[in-house]
């Protein structure tokens, strides 16, 4: 295993961890999926792309832009949560993922369909920019760093109890005279802001992005370090992500079906892998109720 080879390893790790802290941030908070949040990752990143390619924004310009523009989502998204529940929001949660996902394929006059779309340069802001592997790496732990108080922070303050609150009782919350809809878009906030992160570095360190990078693949690997690292806290949760993305690569070096048939094989397994991983989260945790 080269050294090369363990930079992009944990580039990829830190990038997941930054996408699952949100994810589980909101199944800790309501227990219960919240799909469109990859919807927004998928947003963020297009957005990312256009105003790189159309008007050579740098990254952290677009991280801020694409989550201002991420807003309207973000209403609905707490509409939504005020009508339905339990496993109601979850499907429908899916449905706005599933149509931000078709739009993604169906604009190709925007986004290029399945051909999909490369940066035009991987500034940082104004001429500042990094080519090499070290220099990555220094960002995006330096991302890691700030991700991971900021979240610490959070998790210890007066709000994320109130948060707790609402996934074990909203009504309980509403007659103590809390705003329940204030906090939802707060929290909604909070994991749009971690998502839109994710897409834009997602996209930087990539430079390429097709909507096939946004299904199974993704889909599969978010579920799996939420799941297992559901317990676990930052640097835990980074090696998480770190070994299962390192699982992921070396499969496909496997030689126990046909190498054409390795890529199918891999989504099968690692399916499964969610199925188990899910089953022991929901059996043998609390699953939000932390209180």
């Amino acid at each position: 295993m080269s050294i090369e080879f363990l930079f992009h390893l944990s580039i990829s790790a830190i990038i997941f961890f930054v996408i699952c802290s949100g994810f589980k941030f909101f199944l800790k908070i309501a227990s219960i999926l919240d799909f469109s949040y990859i919807g927004v990752v998928i947003f963020a990143a297009y957005f990312w792309f256009y105003l790189n390619i159309e008007y050579g924004f740098g990254l952290l310009w677009c991280i801020l832009l694409s989550f201002l523009a991420s807003i309207p989502i973000l209403l609905f998204l707490l509409y939504v949560s005020s009508k339905l529940e339990g496993v109601y929001f979850l499907i429908g949660t899916l449905a706005i993922y599933m149509l931000i996902l078709k739009m993604a394929t169906g604009l190709e006059s925007i986004t290029w369909g399945v051909f999909g779309l490369s940066i035009a340069s991987q500034h940082i802001i104004g001429n500042l920019s990094f080519w090499w592997i070290q220099s990555f790496m220094m960002w995006y732990t330096l991302f890691f760093v700030w991700v991971s108080v900021w979240l610490w922070y959070i998790r210890h303050s007066f709000f994320y109890s109130v948060l707790q609150g609402w996934g074990e009782n909203v009504s309980c919350l509403k007659s103590i005279g809390y705003r329940v809809n204030i906090y939802k878009l707060c929290m909604i906030l909070i994991t749009a802001c971690l998502a839109s992160i994710w897409g834009n570095m997602y996209g930087y360190y990539n430079a390429y992005i097709d909507p096939g990078s946004f299904w199974l693949v993704l889909l599969n690997l978010i579920l799996i370090i939420s799941f297992i690292s559901y317990k676990f806290q930052s640097i835990w949760t980074l090696l998480c992500a770190f070994f299962i993305i390192l699982s992921y690569e070396y499969v496909r070096f496997f030689k126990f079906v046909d190498p054409a048939q390795i890529g199918y094989m891999r989504e099968m397994l690692f399916g499964c892998i969610v199925m188990w991983s899910a089953y022991i989260v929901f059996k043998y945790t609390k699953l939000g109720r932390e209180l």
